[in-house]
């Protein structure tokens, strides 16, 4: 399956969060990149989640493509075009889903992804009508 995947399924592996009833998000996050090694997905993620990961980490590009150590054939980084920030943008307008979760809908459909991999579901409520939303247990 070709996923896209959110910053913070990243962030809750950076900073070994814990979910509700106290769920620790970074082994059920390590499981995910597990089976994505073992070739069941691929990951799709754009300039936009390594900035989102860099803001809320504190870390520096470098330290996050560290994070792609041994599944670097397995993940791609997509491209933003200035008609993708448009579309985006005016989503977001339109519906108040946010900017970046906006172009992260917008990234998944160009790139032909069957779904986006997110932690916080409810902030693609707007999104399930077009491609399908799932948390890392969930594959």
């Amino acid at each position: 399956m070709k996923c896209f995947v959110d910053s913070n399924v990243f962030i809750s592996l950076i900073q070994d969060e814990f979910g509700r009833g106290l769920e620790f998000m970074t082994h059920r996050t390590k499981e995910f990149f597990e089976r994505v090694i073992d070739c069941l997905h691929t990951v799709v993620i754009s300039r936009a989640v390594i900035q989102e990961i860099s803001k809320i980490t504190l870390l520096r590009d470098a330290e996050i493509n560290n994070l792609f150590d041994g599944f670097e054939d397995k993940i791609s980084i997509a491209k933003i075009s200035p008609a993708d920030m448009n579309v985006a943008e005016n989503l977001d307008k339109k519906q108040r889903v946010g900017r970046m979760d906006a172009l992260h809908l917008i990234i998944a459909k160009k790139e032909k992804c069957n779904c986006v991999v997110t932690w916080n579901k409810k902030h693609f409520l707007f999104a399930e009508e077009e491609i399908k939303v799932l948390d890392p247990r969930e594959l």
